[in-house]
C-alpha cells in the first residue's frame, strides 16, 4: 500500500472517531482514491469518495458533523455508546471504576479531559493515547481500546447510513 493510502487510514481512525471531519480531510479522501484497488480497505475507502463526491465536499462536511454529534458526542441523543465503562464494566455502568482509574492515569501525566466527555469517552481516550509515549501505549491499549472498541465499531455500523462512518469503523476494526 503506498503512503498515501496508508496514511488515510491511519487518519481515519483519528479522524472519525476524534472529531467532526474538516473538508480538507474529505478532499484528501477523494484525491486518494485508486484505480488499482490493492485491498479491501482501499474499496471501503474509494466507496467513502464516491460518497463525498455524490454529496458535494460542503453537503458532505455538514452532514457529517450531524452524524457524528449523533454517534459520538450528544449523551442525551446518542446512537451508540462511545464510553468504555459501558463495554468493561459488567453492569454496563456509563461512569464506573474505570472511569475513576483513567482519570487517576489521566492526573499522573497532566492530562485533563474537557466536557462534554468522561474520562472513558473514546475521544479523550484517542487523544491520550497519542500523547504519551510508545513504551506506555501498547499497555493502555490493551487495557482500554482494544476490549472494547470492536463492539462499539459494530455499533457505529448498525446506527449510521453513510459509508464515511460504517467503512471508517470497518477499516478501524480490520486495523485493531
Amino acid at each position: 500500500m503506498n503512503s498515501v493510502r496508508k496514511n488515510i487510514h491511519f487518519d481515519l481512525i483519528i479522524n472519525v472517531l476524534k472529531d467532526v471531519p474538516s473538508k480538507e480531510f474529505l478532499i484528501n479522501i477523494v484525491q486518494s482514491q485508486a484505480d488499482n484497488l490493492s485491498s479491501a480497505d482501499d474499496k471501503l475507502v474509494n466507496e467513502i469518495a464516491d460518497e463525498i463526491n455524490c454529496l458535494g465536499v460542503d453537503d458532505a462536511a455538514e452532514k457529517y458533523n450531524e452524524e457524528y454529534l449523533k454517534l459520538f458526542s450528544q449523551p442525551s441523543q446518542f446512537s451508540t455508546i462511545p464510553v468504555a465503562s459501558y463495554y468493561l464494566d459488567e453492569k454496563k455502568l456509563l461512569y464506573s471504576d474505570i472511569s475513576l482509574r483513567l482519570r487517576d492515569l489521566y492526573a499522573d501525566f497532566l492530562f485533563q479531559v474537557l466536557p462534554p466527555y468522561t474520562e472513558d469517552h473514546i475521544v479523550p481516550l484517542l487523544v491520550f493515547m497519542n500523547e504519551i509515549d510508545k513504551s506506555k501505549k501498547d499497555q493502555f491499549m490493551d487495557d482500554y481500546i482494544y476490549s472494547w472498541v470492536p463492539e462499539f465499531l459494530e455499533q457505529v455500523i448498525e446506527a449510521t447510513n453513510y459509508k464515511y462512518f460504517s467503512n471508517s469503523a470497518k477499516i478501524i476494526k480490520n486495523i485493531i
